[in-house]
Order: structure tokens, then sequence, then C-alpha cells
């Protein structure tokens, strides 16, 4: 599993203080979302992530704006794979975001924040 973190430093204006942090995986060594979920988070962030789940998954050509923009900043190695991807929102709030990804050959985690 890659694991990329990416702190303030490395975003426009590093005043927002925002941060991002991918877990990614392919789909032969985790074949599940549940289990991948386990290997990227402890039980207690599951929880809090399942209790506020936001919504079944939905098309990627939905959600174009910033997230794409930042993963084809951060990852451009997966940006093909994104055209044939299904998301689904585990936690949105304004400063907080956390999506899992799942493309025809891998699953995403993807993890951003502001403290701003």
């Amino acid at each position: 599993m890659r694991i990329l973190e990416f702190d303030q430093f490395e975003f426009p204006n590093d005043l927002t203080e925002e941060h991002l942090r991918l877990f990614i995986e392919r789909r032969e060594h985790i074949p599940e979302p549940d289990e991948f979920l386990q290997h990227c988070l402890s039980g207690d962030e599951r929880s809090r992530l399942m209790t506020g789940h936001a919504g079944a998954p939905y098309e990627a050509s939905l959600w174009r704006g910033e997230i794409h923009e930042l993963l084809s900043r951060f990852t451009p190695d997966l940006v093909p794979e994104l055209a044939g991807s299904h998301v689904t929102p585990l936690l949105l709030e304004p400063d907080d975001i956390t999506l899992l990804i799942v493309t025809p050959d891998r699953f995403i985690l993807y993890e951003w924040g502001s403290a701003a």
C-alpha cells in the first residue's frame, strides 16, 4: 500500500494550512472496500466516518472540481483511472473531507483537511 502525505507547504496558499493524505492499493491485493478501510483506518476512525457516512457512490464525473484537481497535481499517474471510478463520501464537512474512491484497478482513501 502506498501512503502519500502532503502538508500545507505543498499547496498554493500555505496560510490555509491544508493537508492531504492518500492511501492507495491495488484491488488485486485487497479485493473488498471494507477490508481496504480496515487497513487504512483505526477502529475509532472507521466508526466516526461510518457514523457520518454522507451517501452512496456517485460517478466521478460529478466531482471534477478541487478534488480532481488535487489528485491530478499530486498523483498524475492515477488520472486515467479516475474516469471510470466511483466515489463514496465518508465525511463531508467544510474543513474535513474523506472519500473512498474505487477505480477499476485501485482503492484510494482521500483525506483532506484545513485548519484555517
